[in-house]
């Protein structure tokens, strides 16, 4: 006796290991990032004058790593760069 394939199911599953795939490597990128690689990003933020991507990513190097002198200066760089848009901001 032939069975037939449910296809509505077998989507779905094709579906679900694709996002389940997806949201692995994104944590893996997150968790695996380290402290360094976020300092080169962050200078390249710098060349390019984004100041504010620079300071969010110095920030994160600073957080994994703090005890890198290095990293700090470069976050208190990036804020010294960093002109506010509102009064708000700035307080």
């Amino acid at each position: 006796m032939a069975s037939r394939v449910n296809t509505r199911f077998v989507v779905l599953l094709t579906l679900g290991v694709i996002v389940l795939l997806g949201l692995v490597v994104v944590a893996y990128g997150v968790v695996m990032k380290s402290a360094s690689d976020l300092a080169a990003k962050g200078d390249e933020f710098m060349q390019q004058g984004n100041y504010k991507q620079a300071e969010f990513v110095y920030s994160k190097a600073v957080n994994k790593d703090s005890s890198n002198i290095e990293y700090v200066d470069k976050w208190i760089s990036s804020l010294e760069h960093l002109i506010p848009d509102t009064e708000t901001e700035y307080r």
